[in-house]
């Protein structure tokens, strides 16, 4: 590499030199740090669980305008729904299932990210070695 700007000239040299450190200082302060900055968010974005946060919100307008009749067939209809199997506790049998495939999907959960991690990793060596 320097050998090529020896060839060049003086005033060749020095603008190729120049020219050279300057792509080389860009590329290390510059493109260097923003491609892994985007790298990050783009592996972030993708790997980020969305939750609906709004779900269980109460509108209090729509509560307030809440009409509930008084005749005792609502009230019936309301205690029979009330009184289904969906009220009742779980078992322990069926927690512990609910447990156990919660934590067999977060133990793949981690194994992902670790195996996103791990190219990340790779790619900002990879990244980090062409300097």
């Amino acid at each position: 590499c320097i050998f090529y700007g020896h060839t060049l000239g003086m005033v060749n040299s020095a603008q190729w030199l120049s020219t050279v450190l300057a792509s080389i200082v860009g590329e290390a302060l510059i493109v260097g740090p923003i491609k892994i900055v985007l790298c990050a968010i783009i592996l972030a974005m993708g790997s980020q669980r969305l939750y609906e946060l709004d779900s269980h919100t109460v509108d209090y307008k729509k509560a307030i305008r809440l009409k509930i009749p008084n005749d005792e067939k609502y009230l019936m209809d309301l205690i029979a729904k009330r009184q289904q199997s969906m009220y009742t506790p779980l078992s322990y049998k069926s927690r512990f299932e609910m447990f156990k495939k919660k934590e067999s999907r977060n133990n793949w959960y981690t194994l992902l990210d670790l195996i996103i991690t791990a190219c990340f990793v790779t790619v900002v060596i990879i990244e980090i070695s062409r300097l």
